[in-house]
């Protein structure tokens, strides 16, 4: 494992367009299991929602879907697919004429911190809800983009490296909010 300096976990930007699955986000949420998807995906449709609650929406590289996967147009593919693919893996996306792809991240660290975290459980003692994340910085390692080992439907967290990537390339749609390490 390396050691990280700044983790942040990637949320939409404010003010920029969605991307809504035809089928539904619960459909979405059982067609993305964990793990690669290669092997048995075919293109899942998919609309851009450009309009909301009567507002014109931006533009966005990624257009937003859900916290677990990211979408992307060529212009981010292109910038980050290095990046991002050693990571997980692009899948297609039917949206008419729009060259769509659905990033689904297949590396996980066990690196949560659950007690210094502010989170919501079940009964059960399963994890609902993560409102304040605390990550262990030495269990994270070397990609650039992960989510959390045992929870595929929770957020993508992303490297400084990742962040400089999308900064340079002048990207737009989606915000980095830094995250606390121990």
């Amino acid at each position: 494992m390396s050691v990280v300096e700044e983790c942040y976990i990637i949320r939409r930007a404010d003010g920029f367009e969605f991307c809504h699955p035809k089928l539904g986000f619960v459909w979405l949420k059982q067609a993305i299991p964990g793990g690669s998807l290669k092997d048995r995906w075919s293109a899942m449709t998919v609309r851009i929602v450009r309009v909301d609650e009567g507002s014109r929406l931006a533009e966005a590289d990624c257009p937003w879907m859900e916290a677990y996967v990211i979408v992307v147009r060529r212009p981010a593919r292109s910038a980050l697919e290095n990046m991002m693919g050693e990571a997980g893996e692009f899948l297609d996306l039917d949206c008419g004429r729009e060259a769509l792809w659905l990033f689904n991240c297949t590396t996980y660290y066990d690196c949560l911190e659950e007690n210094l975290s502010d989170i919501v459980k079940f009964k059960d003692g399963r994890i609902m809800y993560v409102s304040e994340w605390v990550l262990r910085r030495s269990k994270i390692g070397a990609s650039a983009i992960f989510k959390i080992g045992g929870m595929p439907w929770a957020a993508l967290f992303c490297s400084q490296a990742f962040v400089d990537s999308w900064e340079q390339a002048g990207l737009k749609g989606l915000r980095f909010d830094p995250v606390q390490l121990a």
